[in-house]
This record gives structure tokens, sequence and C-alpha cells, in this order.
């Protein structure tokens, strides 16, 4: 593809406003004298002819100072972070640009984060990158617009559809990468390279803090390919070299099915919930109690993810909707989901309480009560709870069943204290 087919291929891929505001950035750069790149997975999704939404640049020169002259002009925010030499500079309008300075990066110790060196050259830069089809860079200044640069071969690696690693410490320096190999042959439809693969067991992912671990799994929860990706990593040994509690087996891949219709709006919910919970859920589901708590450790899972895991364990054999709302009220709504996911038998049950039982309300108060003479107090949550469950099990359908039913349970108890 020649320098004006993939400039014509570039302009097609970035949306107006956001091309307006990188106009401007490639405008400011070149009048720096500074070479400005786009690199990496928007380079290789516009070689693949996908849409790219991956816009990370590179400066040869300083990217804090450019992005903090473009916050000076046109305004909005700048973030610096100075050790590594990038900045993210968000437009007035909203719109983000990750930039980076062209740099080099050392490992003191497996599984660190690096030393980062700067100034370096674009060639330089390309090289401490993850894969060969991500080693890619279009330059974006004035008459250079449409120059692609590929010192290590990553586009004729797309064009075989794999994945290379490119040196033979890539997953000893960054273990994540082992991660991300999985995440791009299964997205991409691409296979790892057999050298590559060969050096996966090296990678030493017991080094990784447990912030990483879990940060790679939630990138791979949000892909549509969740599936066929844990597979994978169960093929590879990954799962159990994180933790050994965690499975993926036929069992989980097919319960896991329903992830992407989950009935949210059924639900009531306000949008489709994260599917974190849910998928710890089923990675978890056969470990033992001790088990599950580890690895949620392993990954130092949020609590309210940890709690929804627990959550999910609970048996649900209730049928009577007063007995099915009892058991699930107390669980947190991401615990209700990934009970759901996690038990297939019970998903009808679920599901009734999710989009209707639990809305069930009687329509007295304890207003209502207290305008009858009663005196707050404990027994009016106990009082409260008898008319729901009245109300749930068709015992009483209106107001006036609820008030002859609360009737009878005061003369109930008085029968009972005058004993």
């Amino acid at each position: 593809m020649s320098p004006a087919e993939l400039r014509e291929r570039f302009e097609r891929s970035v949306p107006p406003e956001r091309r307006l505001w990188l106009d401007r950035v490639r405008a400011l750069a070149e009048a720096r004298g500074l070479p400005l790149y786009l690199v990496g997975g928007f380079v290789r999704d516009l070689l693949l002819g996908l849409t790219p939404d991956d816009f990370d640049l590179v400066v040869e020169g300083d990217a804090p100072a450019l992005a903090t002259a473009a916050q000076r002009e046109w305004g909005g925010a700048v973030t610096v972070h100075a050790p590594f030499r990038t900045a993210v500079w968000t437009t007035p309008g909203g719109i983000s640009f990750d930039l980076a300075s062209a740099r080099t990066e050392s490992y003191p110790q497996p599984a660190q984060l690096p030393v980062v060196r700067t100034p370096a050259t674009l060639a330089q830069d390309l090289w401490r990158r993850d894969f060969t089809l991500n080693a890619l860079a279009l330059r974006l200044d004035d008459a250079h617009l449409g120059e692609l640069h590929d010192p290590l071969n990553g586009r004729a690696d797309l064009a075989e559809q794999t994945i290379r690693a490119l040196h033979p410490l890539s997953f000893r320096d960054d273990p994540t990468r082992l991660f991300r190999a999985v995440r791009y042959e299964q997205r991409l439809g691409f296979r790892i390279a057999p050298e590559t693969l060969a050096l996966l067991p090296d990678a030493p992912l017991a080094a990784l803090s447990p912030d990483r671990v879990r940060h790679e799994f939630e990138l791979i929860f949000r892909e549509p390919n969740v599936i066929a990706m844990l597979a994978r990593l169960r093929q590879l040994d990954v799962l159990a070299r994180v933790h050994p509690a965690l499975r993926w087996e036929a069992a989980e891949a097919g319960d896991a099915a329903c992830l992407p219709q989950l009935p949210w709006r059924e639900w009531g919910l306000p949008s489709a919930p994260e599917p974190d919970a849910a998928c710890w859920a089923l990675l978890l589901r056969s470990a033992t109690e001790a088990d599950w708590a580890a690895a949620m450790a392993r990954v130092n899972a949020p609590r309210a993810v940890e709690q929804a895991v627990g959550e999910s364990r609970l048996a649900i054999t209730a049928t009577r909707p007063s007995a099915v709302v009892a058991a699930l009220d107390p669980l947190s709504e991401l615990g209700v989901i990934a009970a759901y996911v996690a038990q297939p038998a019970a998903r009808a049950t679920i599901h009734a309480y999710a989009a209707r039982l639990r809305f069930i309300r009687p329509a007295m108060t304890g207003d209502d009560l207290i305008a009858l003479g009663l005196t707050p107090g404990p027994h009016f949550k106990e009082l409260l709870w008898a008319l729901r469950a009245a109300r749930l099990d068709g015992e009483v359908t209106g107001e006036a069943g609820e008030r002859k039913l609360l009737e009878s349970m005061l003369k109930s108890n008085e029968g009972e204290s005058g004993k």
C-alpha cells in the first residue's frame, strides 16, 4: 500500500471531530520540528481494514512539552506521567490524546515496571514494544503524512496472521504480554508463532503484582471473544499458574454464553452490568471456600467483586416467591447477576426475582402502622415483611386484604401475649 493510499485510508478512518484536533496537534508538532507518529494498534488495525480506536502518538522529542503547548494554545487539560515521559491531553470537547516521547526501556528485574530513557529515535522506540504487529508507525507531520515505518517486518506478520514477540526475553521482561498475545490471537483470528509459544512458560507470572494480573483479566472479560480467550489461557496453563483454583472447562464456557444476552433491561438496570464478577464467579465456581478467597486475593479483587463472587455460591433452591425474595434480597446487585450466570439451573428463579419479585412491596407502610396506633419498633419490620410475603405468594391482592391480614396478625399476637 502506497503512502497516498495509506493517507487516504487514514483520513477516512478518523472521525471528523478527532481529525480536527489531531490536525492541530500535527501542525503544532511540525512548527516545533518534531516528527509525529501514530503507533501500534491504530496502524495495525488500519492495515487490516478495521476501524482503529487506539490513538497513541509518539513524538521524537518532548511529548509532555508538546501536550502542554497544545493545552496552552487551545485549552483542555493535561496529565503528565514524568517517569515514562508521557502525557494525556484532553481537548475542551473531551477528546483525549495519549502522547509519548520516543524512548528506550530496560527491565532490571523480571515483571517489574521498566526504566525509561529519553531521548530516542522512533526505531528504538518500536524495538521496545511487544509484538511485530504493534511495532508499526504512521508518520503524520505535513509532507511525511502516510509514511509507514516497519523496521521489524510487522506488516509481513499481519499478512501471515502471526503474533510474534520481538526478542527472547519479551515475556520475562513483561509477563502481561502473554495475556495480550492471547487477546490478539483470538480477537484477530491469528496464531501465535511457534517460537513465541515456546517462550510462554518462561513468563514469571508469579512475579506480577495482583493489580497488574487483575487488569489483564478485566481486559479479557470485556472482549467479545472472552470465552475463547479464557479457553486459550487454560490450554496454555496460564489460569493454573495464576491460581490453581481458576478453571475454565466446557461447562463454564457453555454457561458463559449468556453473558452478551443478559436481560438487564428486564431487570430494570440502567445499563449492561460489568462482566467482572460474573466471569470470576464462573472461573471459581468449583473452588473450595478457601481457594476462591485466595484467588480473589491473588488478583486484589475489588471488595464489591469479591463479595459478589462469594454471593454467587449461595445455593438457590427456593421456589415459593417469598422464600426466593428472602434468599436473594440480602445479596448485592452484582451478586444476583453473578449467581444468574454461575447457576444455570436457577436462572429462571433468579430472573423472576430480578425482573419482578424484588419490586413487589406491600401497599401499607410504616406510616400506616403508626396511623393505626402501633408503636414503632423491631416488630414493624416483621409485620411489613409478613405483608410483603403474603403479596408475593398471592395470599392477598390489595390494601384491603393487607389490612385484614394485619388485623389477624395483631389479634394473634394479642392472644399470644395474653397466655
